[in-house]
């Protein structure tokens, strides 16, 4: 018999026989676990329109798992001594995996050792592991151990080097995530370069919502996360097993070069093409798929946070957000792969002005907003101060000329910019005679139409 079918056959045997105890373990603790939770408080129900959302209780089945351990120091060894006897076996199986055997030695009663997630390591033994077990069987809601140990298998064989990527269902996959608020999106739109355009829905085995709850609690309250969504590039990762003697250090692993900026330059694109504010909430370099987490044994890994703004008060419990459309996500895409061969460079930052004018706010957010687009527009077309022809009519040139109008639509434009100009004029001069008070009364009627032929010209430049 070869080597690699030798190893196929007793992967298989093990997994057997580890299922095989697992469920008789299974069976044996449901009272000590009632008894248990009889004492220290059940846990805590949470339903949300009928739907049960009560989370796996991991920590008490660790305490459980511990205080049967111990049982002897505290003198109630023959309580347990049931559960006992139907937790070791599940030690001997575990034992007898290469991968466990190496790390905690022959000794019997050592059962701690290191499990490396990234750049973190941490503390754990065999409790962690059967409790893990449970949980991720129970969140599939299956019958049996079957798949839940033929991937808990997979995952020891690839920290051991003995399995190559990828593993089924995504258990080696990672994400670096940056989680923005405002516009719908429902569906996955590839972005080039490995990165990808994900509505927040989809991102759930890697972000609990609850890691959202400071910066918008009221949307997690009401399970309104449907204007979330994720900037996203995904890693292949393995776990690293080492004894509690090994104090090795492991190569930091870092996010893709420029990745911060990417997200930031496509968010604000995608902002001005879709016309919605669109407000960085969150970035979290390093998210584990969460059954992975389970079946180290290990609390739900969000990976390293770095916070946005607070978006709470942008929420709304009776407006329903319309979706965004599909093809103007894939106009902002096509733009944003072109960037090398366009003059982008110099669009980037009159990009960045519009997507920041609309999410201001305050009582002078529409005198700023349209002093936005004054800057852009000037600084897109840049008047040369030194012609004889005013700035105002250079910029009406070269806007009509921009968007390739018809004469009627010229004439519109034309007097549409004027009248931004006049706007700015009063907010610059303040309301010193009749017509900039007048003026100062039309600030929304401005930006609403130089917003739009703004933000025309300035895509058209970035094509």
């Amino acid at each position: 018999m070869k080597v690699k079918e030798m190893l196929e056959f007793y992967q298989k045997d093990w997994e057997n026989r580890l299922a095989t105890v697992l469920g008789s373990l299974e069976r044996v603790q449901k009272p000590f676990l009632k008894n248990y939770w009889q004492t220290s408080g059940y846990p805590t129900q949470v339903i949300f329109n009928g739907i049960d959302e009560t989370p796996f209780p991991f920590d008490d089945y660790i305490q459980l798992y511990e205080d049967a351990r111990f049982a002897s120091k505290y003198e109630s060894t023959k309580y347990y001594e049931q559960l006992l006897s139907a937790m070791s076996p599940v030690r001997g199986v575990l034992r007898d995996h290469p991968c466990l055997s190496r790390v905690v030695g022959k000794n019997i009663g050592v059962e701690e050792f290191h499990t490396g997630i990234l750049n973190g390591s941490s503390w754990t033994n065999f409790n962690h592991l059967i409790a893990g077990l449970m949980w991720r069987k129970w969140s599939r809601r299956e019958k049996s151990f079957e798949t839940t140990v033929s991937e808990f298998n997979a995952m020891l064989l690839l920290g051991m080097r003995m399995l190559d990527h990828p593993l089924e269902d995504g258990l080696d996959k990672g994400l670096d995530v940056v989680l923005f608020y405002g516009a719908k999106i429902t569906e996955e739109v590839g972005l080039g370069e490995g990165y990808s355009l994900i509505p927040f829905f989809k991102l759930e085995d890697y972000i609990d919502r609850n890691a959202l709850r400071d910066m918008a609690p009221r949307q997690v309250e009401e399970r309104r996360l449907e204007q979330f969504f994720g900037v996203v590039h995904p890693f292949r990762w393995r776990p690293e097993f080492r004894s509690m003697n090994d104090y090795r250090d492991s190569k930091p692993r870092t996010v893709p070069p420029l990745f911060h900026r990417k997200t930031a330059e496509f968010a604000e694109l995608l902002s001005v093409v879709l016309e919605v504010p669109i407000t960085w909430v969150m970035t979290l370099e390093g998210c584990i798929n969460l059954k992975s987490c389970q079946l180290l044994g290990k609390d739900h890994d969000f990976g390293n946070k770095r916070y946005g703004r607070f978006v709470g008060h942008l929420h709304s419990s009776f407006r329903t957000p319309v979706s965004s459309d599909l093809g103007s996500i894939e106009y902002a895409r096509d733009i944003f792969a072109r960037k090398r061969d366009s003059d982008y460079a110099e669009i980037a930052p009159l990009i960045h002005r519009l997507s920041k004018s609309m999410r201001k706010e305050g009582r002078f957010s529409s005198e700023d907003r349209v002093l936005d687009l004054a800057i852009v527009l000037e600084r897109l077309f840049k008047p040369n101060p030194n012609r004889k022809v005013g700035t105002l009519t250079q910029l009406q040139n070269s806007l009509v000329e921009c968007l390739d109008c018809d004469e009627d639509d010229k004439d519109k434009l034309r007097g549409e910019m004027k009248h931004l100009y006049e706007v700015r004029s009063a907010i610059v001069h303040g309301p010193n005679k009749e017509k900039n008070r007048t003026r100062l009364k039309e600030l929304d009627k401005a930006w609403r139409a130089g917003f739009k032929f703004t933000r025309e010209a300035v895509l058209k430049s970035a094509e």
